[in-house]
């Protein structure tokens, strides 16, 4: 995983060398933030259910392609066992904050991903995010430099806590000034 991970970097450094050293010219560092909502799944354990959420990022765009930034997660659903009729069901609340690097290539795709802390309901601990999506609607602002415009994407997070693994899968649309 960590040789796949590595290889992805250099590739990524690469292309954006060879491609893209005109536009880092071009281009500077500037604030970016969004925020989204979305809806999808959590599992913990042999609880599952479905979430309802909100997320909002604010951070650097450090030119065209790359930029870091904080995102806070805040989502709301029931969980249930669903097994037979002595199943277990509850009302539950998620939130995680997290630090991600994201690359944009073509000004219309993004991946990021990072690392940063969840609470289930009570527990808590260490998370793993990834986050894939586009802009279909994009527009430039008046300087030429910042984008901002419709984002669609997936997120991905994994909680570690106390011997449990939670998964949420969000699908998510919002604004974003990049």
């Amino acid at each position: 995983m960590l040789q796949m991970f590595k290889k992805v970097i250099i590739t990524t450094s690469i292309v954006s060398t060879l491609f893209c050293v005109s536009a880092w010219a071009q281009d500077g560092a500037r604030f970016r933030w969004g925020i989204s909502l979305g809806g999808g799944l959590e599992k913990v354990s042999v609880f599952s259910g479905p979430m309802g959420g909100v997320d909002c990022r604010l951070g650097v765009q450090l030119n065209d392609m790359w930029a870091v930034y904080a995102q806070s997660h805040l989502s709301v659903g029931q969980l249930s066992t669903g097994e037979g009729s002595l199943g277990l069901a509850g009302f539950t609340g998620t939130f995680g904050a997290a630090a991600l690097g994201e690359v944009t290539l073509i000004d219309r795709f993004f991946a990021a991903a990072g690392v940063g802390y969840g609470v289930l309901n009570n527990p808590s601990g260490f998370m793993v995010q990834a986050r894939l999506g586009g802009y279909p609607l994009m527009g430039r602002g008046g300087d030429g430099g910042r984008r901002k415009g419709l984002m669609l994407g997936v997120d991905f997070r994994t909680i570690f806590v106390e011997g449990y693994t939670a998964i949420l899968v969000f699908g998510m649309i919002g604004y974003e000034a990049f």
